[in-house]
């Protein structure tokens, strides 16, 4: 096969029309997880904690001009992140939701280096990607408003780039792991022995063996996730084992989140054929799971 003819069939497969109800899920679950998040924020006291009362914030290069609002201006940005979050989640105005996201969250994101989180520069990449993807035309409020034209079907592109993005996530999570202490079973040595009250497993994490377990397991995990999310043999499995890892991850570590946007990241693996929002009547519509014929309901 020539150059030409191999670009023209990545062309034609990334043009291929897909159902849309892969987009709907991850609009959904991000608005839903984004809403989630800023509600801890306020919980927890962190607005206050990390913008308010600091008299210095560490800045990233290149951004020192970036600083708080003054006064209460910083809550009113998380509230303000909060009814986006929620805007995104109904598909409500969801080109202009989604962008004004991107900007005030990334714009709190870069206010202090001394507060990156890996996740938090994710949902940045994310929010920009989504921008440019059709997820609010089905089941969202831009369609029963007339602001956007239902469709059923979009381009197999805005569905791949979310995967590309989740793949580098973790593909690269794999990379970073291979340093002489990750492979000397460090930090996990010493994360996993304060966590020996564990229900059912936490007596095996002082063994000498729990630690390379956990470091090596996870290091392939992140290197042939994806691949085995996307070999139709190896599908069910694989999504079993990731969501498995990232509960326990999520009951193990307190990393918020991550584990959740994890998962919900990593069904958009699955063919887009699983995925299908179907009309039962002419007031309700059903988003469906799709698993080897059998049904499961999302969202009425």
């Amino acid at each position: 096969m020539t150059i030409k003819a191999r670009l023209t069939a990545l062309r034609n497969t990334w043009l291929q029309p897909i159902p849309i109800g892969a987009l709907v899920f991850a609009r959904i679950a991000f608005g839903l997880i984004m809403l989630w998040e800023v509600e801890r924020y306020f919980t927890y006291e962190r607005v206050a904690r990390y913008y308010i009362d600091p008299i210095f914030h560490f800045h990233y290069t290149g951004f020192h001009w970036l600083q708080p609002l003054p006064g209460d201006g910083m809550v009113a940005v998380f509230l303000l992140l909060g009814m986006l979050s929620l805007a995104i989640a109904l598909g409500a105005f969801y080109r202009l939701s989604i962008a004004a996201f991107w900007v005030l969250f990334t714009y709190v994101f870069l206010l202090d280096a001394a507060q990156y989180l890996n996740h938090f520069y994710l949902v940045s990449l994310l929010s920009f990607l989504m921008i440019w993807v059709p997820a609010n035309r089905a089941f969202s409020v831009d369609v029963w408003l007339g602001i956007a034209q239902k469709k059923m079907l979009v381009p197999a592109w805005t569905l791949y780039i979310l995967r590309l993005q989740m793949g580098m996530v973790y593909f690269f999570g794999g990379i970073a792991k291979m340093n002489p202490d990750w492979l000397s079973g460090e930090p996990l040595r010493t994360w996993l022995g304060a966590r020996t009250d564990f229900p059912l497993i936490g007596h095996l994490f002082t063994e000498d063996w729990a630690p390379y377990v956990f470091s090596y397991g996870g290091l392939l995990l992140d290197l042939l996730i994806a691949p085995l999310l996307l070999w139709r043999r190896t599908r069910l499995s694989a999504l079993l084992l990731v969501i498995g890892f990232h509960v326990t991850n999520s009951q193990l570590f307190n990393i918020g989140i991550f584990p959740w946007m994890s998962i919900a990241l990593t069904l958009l693996f699955l063919p887009p054929e699983w995925f299908s929002i179907r009309k039962v009547h002419q007031e309700q519509t059903l988003i469906v799971f799709n698993i080897n014929k059998k049904q499961k309901l999302l969202f009425v």
